[in-house]
């Protein structure tokens, strides 16, 4: 007779119960990866803002220790004033 009692069923509550579940936890799971790959998309802008910034910073650090840029601006600011400031006359 088990083999009888094996061709009826009477659990279907349960199998759907079960069906709901895996459905819930697979997209629960799909939510946690999206949410795991943003956060590591966001830390990569970030380190690529960071790197730039530093990169920047080193840039202008070894402009300001060689100085060729402040000779180049006192000239043209000398060049600026000299051309601009009226020469006084005297009589």
């Amino acid at each position: 007779m088990p083999v009888d009692a094996d061709r009826f069923h009477s659990d279907v509550a349960g199998e759907e119960l079960q069906l709901r579940q895996d459905r819930y936890h697979r997209s629960q799971q799909i939510y946690e990866n999206k949410r795991v790959a943003a956060a590591e998309k966001e830390e990569d802008r970030w380190r690529k803002i960071e790197d730039t910034k530093a990169a920047e910073e080193a840039y202008w650090h070894a402009q300001r220790e060689s100085g060729v840029k402040v000779i180049v601006f006192l000239k043209s600011c000398f060049l600026h004033l000299a051309q601009t400031t009226p020469v006084l006359q005297f009589r």
